[in-house]
């Protein structure tokens, strides 16, 4: 009776862990690892193409925020004063195709009518790399940071709608000093704190229990192990 009991309730957490987590991205838009946006609460495609997919959730203080794109190469979204390059503020970030080590970097940007466009490297480096990895055709990077970091180079997160520029390139930097022009880029408007982007449940909520908990033996390992850092730096997610 005991025996059965603690399967039972084994059962019943995977259940219930599984229920209070967010959906991942369609595996029919990605299909590479979506262990860490088990936890995020907000998202949207930047692109027409839903080349470029944004995920993220926020507290009172901070901003997790994942980035994925269908490439290899270096991958990076930023706040932009007005869609524009200049003056906008950078997170990039790659997966090297050697080591699989991940690099995420804070980069300030600005256009010069002689010297053309300057992605700088920022002097306070405030994005803290949370995860990063790459299969035959995507690469993933996430990170958190302090909503309104006091960094002149920094643009806050605020309940604005912000201008979000993105872009993408087939390959890695040469070095982490030298980033190599874009391949692609766009711009979007987004809403970070509005509901309008809370990922939709649907997808999770319509999987046959079997697969939920099947799911959740592969998964709730890397979840939970990254429970205390989420803990720590987001105690109070929305």
């Amino acid at each position: 009776m005991m025996a059965f009991l603690s399967r039972r309730t084994a059962l019943t957490i995977k259940a219930h862990l599984l229920a209070g987590l967010i959906a991942a991205i369609s595996a029919q838009d990605y299909d590479g690892s979506t262990d860490t946006s088990l936890s995020l609460t907000h998202s949207t495609f930047l692109d027409g193409k839903r080349d470029f997919f944004l995920g993220w959730r926020f507290n009172a203080t901070h901003m997790d925020v994942e980035i994925t794109a269908r490439t290899r190469g270096w991958i990076a979204v930023g706040i932009s004063p007005n869609g524009q390059m200049d003056q906008s503020d950078v997170l990039l970030g790659w997966v090297d195709d050697n080591t699989n080590a991940v690099t995420v970097q804070d980069r300030w940007n600005t256009v010069d009518a002689k010297t053309g466009v300057n992605l700088l490297l920022d002097g306070k480096q405030d994005w803290q790399l949370v995860t990063g990895f790459q299969n035959d055709t995507h690469t993933t990077v996430r990170a958190v940071r302090a909503l309104d970091t006091c960094d002149p180079q920094d643009r806050p997160f605020t309940q604005s709608t912000l201008r979000i520029i993105y872009a993408y390139h087939t390959s890695d930097p040469i070095n982490p000093q030298t980033i190599t022009k874009h391949t692609q880029r766009g711009v979007r408007s987004v809403l970070f704190h509005s509901p309008s982007f809370w990922i939709n449940r649907t997808d999770v909520l319509n999987v046959k229990p079997q697969q939920r908990l099947q799911q959740m033996d592969i998964q709730v390992d890397k979840v939970l192990s990254s429970r205390k850092f989420f803990q720590k730096i987001l105690p109070q997610v929305i």
